[in-house]
């Protein structure tokens, strides 16, 4: 194994005047994006602004007149308030952007979605925890991170308390996106940053070294991870240039028989933000690419940060 870095464009994750701009996925039935957009303002100074989906049966009704139009405006006003009211809920109002709410064409594909990230010039992304689920949300050439809400999430009151970056079964070192980041961001908060190697032993796939099934092979991997968090935990205080230097850095691996014994086999605090590495596969720039991310995160109890690679 070898320990890459990249270094996205990441300016939110050190001192700054600027707010981090954000954009909040709002759905009808979960505004979880929301809440925890709400989490991360007590941290970080953001400005957000909600972003809900026009109703299919709008799609019919925007081609006639008269009548209907009135009828589409006041159900497109009631739902930005709907929205906005959700906001508002979750944060402060110097933290809700100045247009609380808009309405995109859809959130099933990439491009409504796009256009409302570039209209706003956001540079995170909030969505609930169905997201890591879709099939349709594609990650361009102009990605922004993305923030996945957990099931039902339990957060700490006080905001982040801890920063955990996660390496993702025996090939996760050579993905660390946005590891030095992780750490300048847990500095810049004044919190903990837990690097955890987590090792599901029973599972298999393209995406698994064939030998991860052996169990002469697990205790191997479980020193040979500690080796590289060890490794991990350098590159971050190299990488800091002066700004980390009294940062905790914990170092720990989850290890159990399939995804969901693995991640709960360590503690999680209410206060814990996730950290991942996008995982490129086969060319095809997905978000979510592949069984590994989509696993952890439908047991992660945490709200899951998802750093892309950087651009050209």
């Amino acid at each position: 194994m070898s320990l890459s870095h990249y270094s996205p464009d990441l300016a939110w994750a050190v001192d700054g005047d600027s707010p981090l701009r954000a954009i909040a996925i709002w759905k009808e039935h979960s505004d979880a994006a929301c809440e925890v957009a709400g989490w991360l303002g007590k941290s970080l100074p953001v400005t957000v602004q909600a972003v809900a989906a026009a109703p299919s049966a709008w799609k019919s009704a925007a081609s006639g007149g008269g009548k209907k139009a009135k009828k589409l405006r006041r159900e497109a006003e009631a739902l930005i308030a709907q929205a906005e009211d959700s906001l508002q809920g979750y944060l402060p109002g110097a933290q809700v952007a100045g247009t609380g709410a808009r309405i995109v064409a859809s959130l099933s594909g990439a491009h409504s979605l796009v256009e409302a990230v570039d209209d706003f010039d956001a540079g995170m992304i909030f969505v609930d925890h169905e997201a890591y689920k879709s099939k349709g949300m594609l990650i361009d050439a102009t990605a922004r991170p993305l923030v996945i809400a957990p099931r039902g999430p339990k957060l700490s009151k006080k905001g982040v308390t801890r920063v955990t970056y996660v390496f993702l079964d025996r090939d996760g070192f050579a993905h660390a996106t946005g590891l030095a980041e992780a750490g300048r961001l847990a500095a810049r908060i004044g919190v903990p940053l837990r690097l955890l190697a987590v090792l599901p032993e029973c599972l298999t796939g393209s995406d698994f070294d064939a030998n991860i099934n052996n169990p002469k092979d697990t205790a191997a991997w479980f020193e040979e991870a500690l080796g590289q968090l060890d490794l991990a935990r350098d590159l971050v205080f190299e990488a800091s240039a002066g700004t980390a230097e009294d940062l905790d850095v914990e170092l720990d691996v989850a290890s159990g028989r399939g995804w969901k014994h693995a991640v709960n086999s360590v503690k999680w605090k209410k206060g814990d933000l996730a950290c991942l590495a996008f995982r490129p596969k086969n060319q095809l720039k997905r978000v979510f690419s592949g069984p590994l991310t989509s696993e952890f995160l439908r047991y992660c109890p945490a709200p899951t940060l998802i750093v892309p690679l950087p651009t050209a």
